[in-house]
């Protein structure tokens, strides 16, 4: 995993590349974003960006994607102690075993 604190300024680190079809866009679109400029060839040639573009919603699912590829990047002081989120499961699942014991002894006891 890389940390935060191990960047420099000016690094650069790169999720890959994906190269986006007009058919994949205008599928996406039409589902998702509907609007002319994703889903329309004519009306998208007609807009400031005279063609077919995909919605923001495609790009950050396809960044999304390509991001999960790579190792997360952390920052140490924010990681949980790996010891305490150990006590705090298994304190919890001591406290539910006990919840889950009682109410069966209750249901029991109203039973018999």
């Amino acid at each position: 995993m890389l940390h935060y604190e191990d960047l420099q300024i000016g690094d650069a680190r790169t999720a890959g590349d994906y190269e986006m079809r007009e058919e994949e866009i205008i599928a996406f679109a039409q589902q998702w974003d509907p609007q002319p400029w994703h889903v329309d060839p004519e009306a998208a040639a007609r807009s400031p960006m005279q063609g077919i573009m995909a919605s923001s919603c495609h790009t950050y699912a396809v960044a999304a994607r390509l991001l999960n590829r790579r190792s997360a990047v952390a920052c140490r002081n924010m990681l949980p102690d790996r010891r305490f989120v150990a006590d705090c499961l298994r304190e919890s699942f001591t406290e539910l075993t006990a919840a889950a014991a009682a109410k069966a002894e209750a249901a029991s006891a109203r039973r018999g």
